[in-house]
């Protein structure tokens, strides 16, 4: 199932943007300091966001069994097909799916900043599920968007 929102980057900077949370969290990761569209990042986040005036947010969830892969795809799909549409935009890929493409450098909005769970939970109604040691969730939800500068809303 798709879920979709806007949120005004204003509101989006004030209530969702957490740079410095973020980037600690990321300091485990393998990628930290190598993907160039993981942190750190040599400008500054909060300023980066600025360049745009909304953020559409899009999250797919499948049920556990299905392929985490494909709906990434399914999704990344998506969302560049939108940002080829709509002019002055920049799609933000999943997670997992940050870095140099052949389109350009994408990121994700967890890599600047962005409280995925907290958006997920207050704009979408969904709470995000993780597996826990010797469980997996019920299902997976894989989470994108679209940054643009237009009022043009394209849901």
């Amino acid at each position: 199932m798709l879920h979709t929102a806007t949120v005004p980057i204003q509101e989006m900077i004030l209530h969702y943007l957490e740079p410095e949370r973020f980037e600690e969290s990321c300091r485990s990761c393998e990628n930290y300091g190598i993907n160039p569209a993981c942190p750190p990042h040599d400008f500054d986040v909060p300023e980066f966001w600025k360049h745009f005036a909304y953020l559409d947010l899009y999250a797919l969830s499948i049920p556990a069994g299905d392929s985490w892969e494909d709906a990434d795809q399914q999704l990344t799909e998506r969302l560049f097909s939108m940002e080829r549409t709509v002019p002055g935009s920049l799609c933000l890929s999943s997670g997992s799916g940050g870095g140099l493409r052949e389109e350009g450098m994408r990121y994700s909005i967890q890599s600047l900043g962005g409280n995925v769970e907290k958006l997920c939970r207050e704009l979408l109604g969904i709470s995000l599920q993780w597996a826990a040691e010797g469980s997996a969730p019920d299902r997976l939800t894989v989470v994108g968007g679209l940054l643009r500068g237009t009022g043009e809303t394209i849901l």
